[in-house]
């Protein structure tokens, strides 16, 4: 008798563990656009006396839900599972993490800041977490934990948004809490879209800026065609959803978002014509290769007379990779580390504008990372691109081409918490889908 209610109380304590874990991630796939964050303010992270955030030492609230996540697997291996740990070596002990933990403890060594390059890849160990949790000790599909918490976010989330392009100014209130900054169309530096004469407000939501909300909304949007409704509530709600979010993607004005979802629909075209796994390896290759030969032109293209001042500023930037990758070519400067090496270049007229890294996930990778870290890069993201282009449908490996291309001209995917969660989301659905994960309706 005594044994039969140890066991049932085992079984209600993982019943439980199980039930929370589901409850946490629900919770963070809605609150992954929110920027509720806690600095702190080490000597380095201020600039010219200018608080930089790249810089801080900081925790979001999406961390500490990732966090205690990994809390309830731990508590749930230990006590209930612990056949589940030798899985868990195995699957880190292949060559590619093996590879990352060489290329963390070469790229901690040569760092000049050791303390910030420290934290920045603790960030990046427990998204890996993540990917692995949600890949193979996540049951359920990837539609199944991700559609409707992500559809209620979009909705939320983008009304905010609308709200601000209305009324010229953020909402507060509550959404304060979530992480909304206050401001209005006439704040200094503030993002603005000029139409019929009038200046409007960018939407920010809860993004850093408007390009941020664009890459992250065209990133979900992407991933909800994949998403096959079973129930005419369903269907109501991805079609409500795909629609108003592409309404609020549209007012961003992102040139970047933009021209990645025209590219997208260029290859989803190819699709037709050829198989993915044809057109993945170029798709990649071509992406660095124009990459590294930006850092080769950028001093002839910021001299062209008719490039608008934003452009011009982000040729400075490509000019200032270039100089750290010159000096630091083999092991880089330090993951988070590029705004510290590149400050003795600032012009302090546009300082505002120079305070935050390149606009270029693969040129700030190839700065910090150096060119072994480019190369790990590169190797990783064509084995992604590979397995996407294995599943059946496309909009996965198109969701990946919209990163890979966006990821051309701005730096989020890696540097902001929203835009790299929805990433490691994207990842862990491309290799969940790849796996065949059962269906099992939430």
């Amino acid at each position: 008798m005594l044994l039969i209610k140890e066991n049932l109380l085992k079984r209600k304590s993982k019943d439980f563990l199980n039930q929370l874990e589901r409850i946490i991630l629900w919770f963070l796939v809605f609150l992954s656009p929110s920027q509720l964050i806690k600095h702190f303010w080490p000597s380095w992270s201020l600039v010219f006396g200018i608080r930089v955030d790249y810089l801080s030492l900081s925790i979001s609230l999406s961390e500490i839900l990732v966090l205690a996540l990994f809390l309830s697997w731990s508590f749930k291996i230990l006590l209930f599972e612990k056949k589940e740990l030798k899985r868990t070596f195995l699957l880190i002990s292949n060559f590619w993490f093996f590879g990352l933990i060489s290329l963390f403890l070469v790229n901690l060594f040569f760092s000049d800041y050791k303390i910030n390059t420290l934290f920045s890849w603790s960030r990046v160990f427990l998204l890996l977490w993540l990917f692995y949790y949600l890949v193979f000790y996540q049951k359920r599909r990837f539609s199944d934990w991700f559609f409707k918490p992500a559809s209620f976010s979009l909705i939320l989330f983008g009304f905010l948004a609308l709200f601000q392009f209305i009324k010229g100014s953020t909402f507060g209130s509550l959404f304060y809490w979530l992480g909304e900054r206050s401001f209005n169309k006439n704040t200094p530096g503030i993002a603005l879209v000029s139409l019929m004469g009038r200046d409007f407000l960018r939407p920010y939501s809860t993004f850093s800026h408007p390009n941020s909300l664009a890459g992250f909304f065209g990133l979900f949007l992407i991933l909800f065609l994949s998403f096959i409704p079973n129930s005419s509530f369903e269907v109501f709600l991805k079609r409500s959803v795909l629609s108003f979010s592409f309404f609020v993607f549209l007012l961003s004005f992102s040139r970047g978002s933009f021209l990645a979802i025209l590219f997208c629909l260029f290859v989803f075209w190819l699709s037709k014509r050829k198989k993915l796994k044809e057109v993945y390896f170029w798709l990649v290759t071509l992406v660095f290769l124009i990459s590294l030969f930006s850092l080769f032109v950028s001093d002839y293209w910021k001299e062209i007379p008719f490039l608008d001042k934003n452009i011009r500023e982000r040729f400075s930037l490509i000019i200032s990779t270039k100089d750290v990758f010159i000096k630091h070519p083999v092991f880089g400067v330090g993951l988070n580390n590029f705004i510290l090496k590149t400050s003795y270049t600032f012009d302090i007229k546009a300082i505002n504008y120079q305070l935050q890294p390149v606009h270029s996930i693969y040129l700030l990778v190839l700065s910090e990372l150096g060119f072994f870290g480019f190369l790990f890069f590169y190797l990783t993201l064509l084995k992604i691109a590979r397995v996407a282009s294995l599943i059946l449908k496309p909009w996965f490996f198109l969701a990946l081409t919209f990163v890979i291309i966006s990821g051309v001209a701005d730096h989020y995917w890696l540097t902001l918490t929203q835009n790299r969660l929805a990433l490691v989301f994207l990842i862990s659905g491309i290799f969940q889908e790849k796996n065949g994960k059962r269906k099992n309706r939430c």
